[in-house]
């Protein structure tokens, strides 16, 4: 079955393709055509209205997919991400560096999804991290209103080392030196100008997202 027959209906996640074996009998059918020919074809799978998609489809059929991805088809992937939890596409490292080398900013969303794969991909994304690691921009990811609020706010500098600061912090327990570092900031800051924008930050966790995700392991 040619790839321009084998999409399904209906996008039924990486859990349906996998456990079925029906990913394998796609991709196997799909490597009959060239890798350009699939990456288009993902492309007009992607580019479908929402409820049409068939992001599960358009992922198989480019698993193996290294150097035949364009900055449009890659700009694609990358929103598909941004629409996920974590998104499973093997080859998202080669799709991230496609869309940076062609000298696309990405969007807070689409940084926001490939940040969540990196950290919570259905495998350590050990290829994928330290190009993420790259992206200072935006220092959070947007889609929750505590982190929408910050980042809609004008930070000085100081503001803007102490948030970088906070985003070092690891375990249960600060270390001596983070504390130090963290404490002069806060000094710096003022201490009732920090306690009362924090505490504003602070009142908005928990609530509801801003940018709602599809949830599990789906594509």
């Amino acid at each position: 079955m040619p790839p321009t027959e084998a999409s399904h209906s209906e996008d039924q996640g990486a859990s349906f393709w996998f456990d079925s074996g029906a990913g394998a009998r796609l991709r196997e059918a799909a490597t009959r055509a060239s890798a350009a020919s699939r990456v288009e074809q993902a492309m007009r799978l992607l580019s479908r209205p929402d409820g049409e998609r068939e992001a599960g489809t358009a992922a198989i059929i480019t698993d193996d997919v290294t150097d035949a991805w364009t900055p449009e088809a890659a700009g694609l992937f990358l929103d598909e991400a941004a629409r996920q939890w974590t998104y499973c596409h093997s080859k998202l490292s080669f799709i991230l560096r496609c869309r940076l080398d062609a000298g696309h900013t990405l969007t807070p969303e689409q940084v926001a999804g490939v940040r969540r794969v990196a950290l919570v991909g259905w495998r350590r994304e050990v290829v994928l991290a330290p190009l993420v690691e790259q992206i200072r921009s935006p220092l959070l990811n947007p889609g929750e209103p505590w982190a929408d609020r910050i980042l809609s706010e004008e930070l000085d500098e100081t503001w803007t080392a102490l948030l970088e600061h906070a985003l070092t912090a690891s375990g249960s327990k600060s270390s001596a030196r983070w504390a130090r570092t963290a404490g002069a900031l806060l000094e710096r800051a003022g201490a009732e100008t920090a306690r009362a924008r924090l505490t504003g930050w602070l009142s908005l966790v928990g609530r509801p997202r801003s940018l709602p995700l599809d949830g599990g392991y789906e594509h």
